[in-house]
């Protein structure tokens, strides 16, 4: 899996590192360099599954490089990537992007405004010279959402040479039905059960090509017992089982990015695909603006991209995520957003969520949800508990009944009586209450 991405003379980056944790929401304002990164990760993710399977040659003479590196060259223009500006303030000869795994592997990309070419170097700082010593080092595949699009109203088969070599590509889209056709037996039945669960109504009924028949080949669609060709569907769902379809056959990988994927769905269906990828993959990195998807995972696993920082900085606490917010240019209140979309809330001696979170991780290692992701507030011991009284009835009455609160406190030297007292009040108030046995 990737651990670090460092960016020199990279666009708008002079000389910029991120670190890359299990899971990562990439933020940041317009034109701070969110983009931009999105490119160098299209890149590296391009570099990962071309470096097992193409012959290394010496690096081009025009980035003036030693004769002993040897690579490939990476095909931006199938990414849409213009390299005319990529060097930062033409101050420099060449771009640099150098991505670091965890098995202490590296790929670096060296860029001009002619080519981009792809290196790599194994854990003693060897530079790989042939695609079988590639296939040795086991470099964890990672792959990228490709710019998808409206699908094609008919779409003819293909030669499987084109399928694949522009799976990855902004012609995805355009050769949907033939990847589906291609790799049918591999994934079109986990296709067809995500999509069916994640969108109401929807039934996938058949994936066809007979040329006796039609030259074109057919994908059967019902959305609410409404059948149809997918050519004729409405731009939502097409963007949705594109993305689902992308998902399924990236399950190989152990790292998958998604570019924006709040541009094509619903506030619902960003939350579900979230969780969907966070479930299937070792490593998970979006970049969006999504006030949804921000508001509903930790503080730390949010990351702001600033072109002016050397190190890429993660949030940590919700006021920081707030302030992103505020910057992106949301009206929203985030503690309001997690109220709503969480629909309880913890009230706590003081920074118990820390400690909760590791016996819940050890009670369920593959939960899909974080504890801290969910309101909290602490109130400091059974002084203030009248508070959590107050709050718990306002909103169990408000939401009839569908809002729940839960505290958790000491016991704080308290009598039985006294304690038996707090348990009556709170079944009154709808409030969930516990109380440790001991201080």
């Amino acid at each position: 899996m990737l651990e670090k991405i460092e960016l020199k003379n990279f666009r708008c980056f002079e000389n910029s590192k991120i670190t890359i944790k299990d899971l990562n929401i990439i933020v940041g304002k317009n034109n701070a360099g969110k983009s931009s990164v999105v490119e160098a990760l299209r890149m590296i993710s391009m570099a990962t599954k071309k470096c097992t399977k193409t012959t290394y040659i010496n690096a081009p003479k025009s980035l003036k490089l030693p004769l002993t590196i040897k690579g490939f060259r990476l095909p931006v223009e199938k990414l849409k990537i213009d390299l005319r500006s990529v060097i930062y303030y033409y101050k420099a000869d060449i771009a640099k992007i150098t991505a670091f795994f965890k098995n202490k592997t590296k790929i670096v990309v060296y860029i001009n405004s002619e080519v981009a070419f792809a290196t790599i170097v194994d854990k003693n700082e060897d530079i790989i010279t042939t695609k079988r010593k590639a296939e040795m080092l086991d470099i964890s595949s990672i792959s990228i959402l490709p710019q998808i699009s409206i699908i094609k109203e008919n779409e003819k088969r293909l030669s499987d040479a084109t399928i694949l070599d522009d799976m990855d590509t902004y012609l995805s889209s355009r050769h949907f039905r033939n990847e589906m056709f291609l790799f049918k037996k591999y994934y079109f039945n986990e296709f067809k059960k995500l999509a069916e669960e994640t969108w109401p109504g929807l039934r996938v009924r058949d994936l066809d090509y007979n040329y006796s028949r039609s030259e074109y080949i057919n994908l059967l669609i019902e959305d609410a017992r409404f059948p149809a060709e997918i050519g004729f569907m409405g731009s939502g769902i097409q963007m949705w089982l594109q993305i689902i379809w992308f998902v399924c056959r990236s399950q190989g990988s152990e790292t998958i990015i998604l570019d924006e994927p709040d541009v094509y769905m619903h506030p619902d269906l960003q939350l579900k695909i979230l969780n969907l990828v966070k479930s299937m993959f070792k490593q998970v990195i979006i970049a969006t603006h999504s006030i949804e998807i921000i508001s509903n995972v930790s503080p730390r696993n949010i990351i702001t991209i600033d072109k002016k920082d050397r190190q890429m900085r993660f949030a940590n606490h919700l006021e920081a995520v707030q302030n992103i917010v505020d910057d992106i240019g949301s009206v929203y209140n985030l503690s309001l957003i997690k109220l709503n979309s969480s629909n309880k809330c913890f009230f706590v001696e003081g920074n118990d969520i820390k400690i909760l979170q590791q016996f819940y991780n050890i009670l369920n290692p593959k939960g899909m949800h974080l504890l801290d992701s969910i309101p909290s507030l602490p109130l400091g011991g059974f002084k203030r508990l009248n508070e959590a009284f107050g709050a718990s009835k306002l909103l169990y009455e408000n939401s009839k009944g569908c809002f729940k609160c839960y505290a958790l406190l000491d016991s704080d030297y308290y009598t039985d009586s006294q304690i038996e007292e707090q348990y009556r009040k709170s079944i009154e108030n709808h409030l969930s209450l516990h109380i440790w046995r001991k201080k």
